[in-house]
């Protein structure tokens, strides 16, 4: 939907006796605010991040927990000293993705290395940097279906000239969306809103323990690659595992989380740093295409503001 037709859309689902409306993407946050002001008696949420709205509420998922896992199957099956990663939009959530993902590859892995890019860099060709760089096995982008055959998505090799898919990290958005509408019919969420302070932000985001992201594994997946994905997995569930366990270092060798430490959920989602195993950088919001640039003003790491 453009955001020029929204305020159309609005009134006519309004007028219709609508109670609850999702917005799925940060590109319509400033319309849903705006809708949200004027329509009080409709539920309003928006898909993004680092917002803090209190006549709407935000949602989004822990991707870096299934990303972990694919990072230690990608570590385990590569041939090769360089592994792939394929990033879109570097918004906040996506470097703690990919330095899951690192970490993943370095716990079964430790001497190989990520290979960052950015398909909406402009002028960027992913293919011939990981050809240059004897890349075979690569991440690529997320999955809402568990199908082996889905294109460069999940966790893929070169093998020869033949692409191989081998699993998928996935969004199980109908799952988060039954979650949110049961809160409605048994009461919580109006539960929530009564007991909190005034002008407080009510935000969701959620992982493997609700069954909001998960990953699925294909046939090529060894079975002892499998085992210990699933333990791992269930540990992570169970809260006795999280892939920022401490030591961690960034690229320049600075210890950024200590061992015993636990980051915090807005730690997690506001890092602008990528670990000591990546190698690449968050692109400057000018290096985007202009499509890019459009996201990156709203929920972006900016990165020129951190040098």
């Amino acid at each position: 939907m453009l955001e020029q037709d929204f305020d159309a859309v609005m009134k006519e689902l309004a007028e219709d006796g609508v109670d609850m409306v999702f917005s799925t993407t940060p590109r319509l946050l400033k319309n849903t605010l705006s809708a949200a002001a004027v329509m009080p008696e409709i539920k309003f949420l928006n898909c993004s991040l680092n917002v803090s709205h209190p006549i709407i509420r935000c949602y989004y998922a822990r991707m870096y927990e299934a990303k972990f896992l694919t990072g230690v199957i990608a570590g385990a099956l590569s041939e090769k000293r360089n592994i792939g990663y394929i990033c879109d939009y570097p918004i906040y959530s996506m470097p703690a993705s990919i330095n899951a993902f690192a970490l993943g590859v370095r716990m079964v892995n430790p001497r190989a290395r990520v290979l960052l890019e950015w398909s909406t860099v402009e002028g960027s060709d992913i293919d011939s940097v990981f050809e240059n760089y004897g890349v075979t096995a690569v991440s690529g982008q997320d999955s809402l279906i568990r199908d082996e055959r889905s294109g460069k998505t999940g966790i893929f090799l070169w093998q020869g000239n033949q692409q191989v898919h081998v699993a998928n990290s996935l969004w199980n958005w109908g799952t988060f969306y039954r979650k949110i509408i049961e809160s409605v019919l048994d009461g919580s969420w109006d539960g929530l809103k009564s007991t909190s302070d005034a002008g407080q932000t009510i935000n969701y985001w959620w992982g493997l323990s609700a069954g909001v992201v998960d990953v699925s594994l294909g046939e090529k997946v060894p079975t002892e690659t499998a085992r210990l994905v699933r333990l791992l997995r269930e540990s992570m569930i169970s809260g006795a595992f999280q892939p920022f366990d401490g030591p961690v270092y960034d690229q320049n060798g600075e210890m950024r989380i200590a061992e015993g430490e636990k980051l915090t959920p807005h730690q997690i989602l506001m890092m602008d740093w990528l670990v000591e195993n990546v190698d690449g950088e968050i692109p400057k919001i000018e290096q985007l295409v202009p499509k890019a640039q459009e996201l990156v003003k709203i929920q972006g790491v900016l990165k020129q503001e951190n040098e």
